[in-house]
């Protein structure tokens, strides 16, 4: 098994309240860490929390698989 990731900027999430919008990572919620996001398949995501939001939660999610470049 690989080493767990912290994604690019451009690779992270976007958090969003059900029926609502978008939360704003540092100042709704925190990322405490990811599991076995190295690989295609299913991945984890742990979050907290901050301000308004309390409490902590794991969503999942899927990788696909990577896109080759054809010269």
């Amino acid at each position: 098994m690989g080493h767990n990731r912290t994604p690019a900027a451009q690779g992270r999430c976007t958090l969003r309240i059900k029926g609502g919008g978008a939360l704003t990572e540092h100042a709704d919620y925190e990322i405490l860490g990811y599991y076995n996001n190295v690989k295609r398949g299913n991945a984890f995501i742990f979050v907290k929390g901050l301000g308004s939001y309390s409490g902590s939660r794991v969503i999942s999610f899927k990788i696909g698989p990577a896109a080759i470049a054809v010269p």
